[in-house]
């Protein structure tokens, strides 16, 4: 066979190479557009549901990232006018310590009340005294407040926040109550069943609820009935509120949801209350009536054992509100010093050393509310014939009381 014949045989088979080549470059020229344009939508649809960087923050967006104020000093909140005060001429103030001054908060605030249990009303201050949380009277919500520039961030949005229950040690993480709303609840009161219409708020979730400050998180702690204090940052101590089984007290972790029921094995009673921990949740100090209405306790003990030192007691309600300095090595308390007027007890605080086991009493009436370091102390004093309240600071060296409010 010739070389022409050749050529002639084999020119068919080339073709059909070079048809299957081109067919092989389209299609890999198609999945390449297809990939391209993929590619082009995930990068479109990621930058959509991407977090917004402060630049494109703004109060018209429905979720705007969460960005805690700034705070690196030291503040108290204090609320004006005294007991006698109404939600609509309250004043809110934050007493810096740097300063020495009262500055005044531009928002309104409801009027505080305490609630065993579950919490207080008013403004609370974090245990770093950084951050204040409070609620404003005109929504009814939840807000975190910078105690150094004044700056407030709104944490709830539904509003329906009653309490402030409490701060984490580490001054993280907040848990507030909003209460159950009914039927019965709206119709029970001074004035009885009334005939009248009312609207419920079908979005109304009610409970305790943990928020995170620095995360901006909220989650609902739905197992919780009745909050006492936190233990650590991850444990809080709480009761159930079955009459028959509130004598005992149990751990929850809000972290993992688990209720530990066997940890204090201890049954405490109606007369154990107002719990201090230490900063790592290794020690508790409490107030213990063995015989509720008839005796009162102070009791400083390693967690949770239910007896250990026994630092004061009295007749019912004469020695109370035990609370742990930060480093543990100091509890103050107050102890009822004489009377006013028949039925208005004054207090005095005292300060029990942990390490050489003295007790000292200090000049300045009233109960030791907040530490502020380990050589000063918030005191809280209220004249109930006046219907006022004030505020001391105590520098527990030198003896010496301020009155800031």
């Amino acid at each position: 066979m010739d070389n022409q014949t050749q050529q002639q045989i084999s020119s068919p088979k080339q073709g059909s190479r070079w048809i299957f080549i081109g067919l092989g470059l389209c299609f890999i020229l198609i999945l390449g557009v297809i990939l391209t344009s993929y590619k082009s939508k995930s990068t479109i649809q990621n930058i959509i549901s991407s977090p917004k960087n402060e630049s494109q923050l703004n109060t018209q967006d429905e979720s705007p990232r969460w960005i805690k104020p700034v705070s690196s000093k030291k503040g108290y909140p204090v609320a004006s006018g005294g007991l006698s005060a109404s939600d609509s001429t309250r004043q809110f103030f934050i007493y810096s310590f740097s300063t020495k001054e009262l500055h005044k908060v531009n928002q309104s605030l409801v009027s505080g009340g305490y609630a065993s249990g579950i919490g207080t009303g008013g403004p609370k201050a974090s245990p770093d005294l950084l951050y204040t949380a409070f609620i404003d009277q005109k929504t009814k919500n939840l807000w975190l407040l910078s105690n150094e520039t004044l700056e407030t961030k709104q944490v709830t949005q539904n509003g329906f926040v009653a309490y402030v229950s409490g701060w984490s040690p580490s001054s993280t993480k907040i848990i507030y109550q909003i209460p159950a709303d009914s039927i019965t609840a709206r119709t029970r009161g001074m004035g009885g069943y009334q005939p009248t219409k009312e609207v419920f708020n079908p979005n109304l979730d009610s409970g305790f609820f943990v928020f995170d400050i620095n995360s901006g998180k909220t989650k609902k702690l739905y197992p919780v009935e009745h909050f006492e204090t936190f233990i650590d940052n991850d444990r809080i101590l709480v009761r159930t509120t079955d009459q028959e089984s509130n004598d005992r007290l149990i751990v929850f972790n809000i972290n993992t949801f688990e209720a530990d029921y066997g940890f204090v094995k201890e049954k405490f009673g109606y007369g154990a209350d107002q719990f201090s921990f230490s900063k790592n949740g290794e020690k508790w100090a409490y107030t213990l009536s063995r015989n509720p209405t008839t005796d009162a306790n102070i009791i400083y003990a390693d967690f949770p054992d239910k007896e250990g030192e026994q630092i004061d007691s009295g007749d019912w309600a004469e020695t109370q509100f035990p609370l742990i300095s930060p480093d543990g090595t100091k509890l103050a308390f107050s102890r009822r010093d004489g009377y006013a007027e028949p039925g208005l007890p004054n207090y005095a605080v005292w300060v029990y050393n942990t390490s050489n086991k003295e007790k000292t009493k200090y000049n300045v009436e009233g109960w030791a509310d907040t530490w502020v370091d380990e050589n000063t102390l918030v005191v809280k004093a209220s004249n109930a014939s006046k219907k006022e309240n004030y505020l001391y600071l105590l520098n527990l060296e030198s003896g010496e009381s301020t009155k800031i409010y």
